[in-house]
């Protein structure tokens, strides 16, 4: 991936709050495209003041969404109007343009969680590790907003993965980044789920066995058993567990012989409409985790 762009970095002024600014601020309207292809920082001009998001992950789901050839507009909270103040209309930006606006007008703390994301997605690392070195997070977000679209959709990739690795912990993303950091021993537990959730960063959907099974007479899953190549399976209900082979396989005789509902497949593409709404604390907690790698988590936002 392209190495050599001009580094991208939140605009930081004294008087910004973390909840202050909304990339809804920044449009591809309020910014000329023009300042953007010659490597000058762009300065947006004075707009009416910035909506606040909903959620950090409903900025999540737009930026994901703008490195996959969206355009600013998806930035917009829903039933506002960016405001006109350039020549070139928004539907001209280029998806390139699109995006490097959209990352440089963010609040400093949502481009603090991105690049944390982005490099917990591609190093397949604890949040808690990242912290240590956040800058690094910049090449993420330099190679992104100036490469190619390839580049912009590793960059989502990435961030879907750092998600998916978030929620398999138990991370709240709404609280503030320095916040993330994790304070004392790691129980049993938690160690199991950030496995798991490493796991989860560090695939690919299509390479997890799933044993889904459901209640008669319901269509959400109830109780979930996944296994990534030849690592040991999991299973997820009420807590998390990690079931042998043998118990395993007689989950499987009984769905085939429909002494139970359920589903036996080879993607987690193919469980993911069934995930919300379900039951159950660990699955539950897994059914995000794994919503969030497959895109369906931000993308509902």
């Amino acid at each position: 991936m392209t190495q050599n762009k001009k580094r991208i970095q939140p605009a930081v002024g004294a008087a910004v709050s973390p909840a202050a600014v909304s990339p809804a601020a920044v449009s591809p309207a309020a910014v000329s495209p023009a300042a953007v292809s010659r490597g000058v920082r762009a300065v947006p001009v004075a707009t009416a003041p910035a909506v606040r998001e909903s959620s950090f992950e409903a900025v999540l789901g737009r930026v994901v969404r703008l490195a996959h050839g969206g355009t600013a507009q998806a930035l917009s909270v829903a039933g506002e109007k960016a405001p006109v103040a350039s020549a070139t209309p928004a539907a001209q930006a280029t998806p390139q343009q699109s995006l490097a606006l959209a990352l440089e007008g963010l609040d400093p703390e949502l481009a603090l969680k991105l690049r944390t994301l982005a490099v917990a997605g591609r190093d397949g690392q604890n949040i808690t590790a990242v912290q240590a070195n956040v800058a690094r997070a910049d090449a993420a977000f330099t190679t992104a907003a100036g490469g190619s679209s390839e580049d912009r959709a590793l960059f989502a990739d990435y961030l879907r993965r750092g998600h998916a690795l978030a929620c398999a912990t138990g991370l709240d993303l709404e609280k503030p980044v320095a916040g993330w950091s994790s304070t004392g021993p790691q129980s049993l537990d938690e160690r199991a789920w950030l496995s798991f959730g490493k796991q989860l960063a560090g695939s690919q959907p299509d390479d997890w066995q799933c044993l889904a099974f459901v209640e008669p007479g319901a269509q959400q899953i109830s109780k979930l058993y996944l296994k990534l190549g030849e690592h040991a399976w999991w299973s997820f209900q009420a807590v998390l567990d990690r079931p042998s082979a043998a118990a395993v396989d007689k989950q499987k005789r009984a769905l085939a012989s429909r002494r139970s509902k359920g589903v036996a497949t080879a993607s987690l593409k193919a469980v993911v409409q069934r995930l919300s709404g379900t039951e159950g604390r660990a699955l539950r907690r897994a059914s995000r985790a794994i919503r969030a790698r497959v895109g369906d988590l931000v993308d509902a936002k």
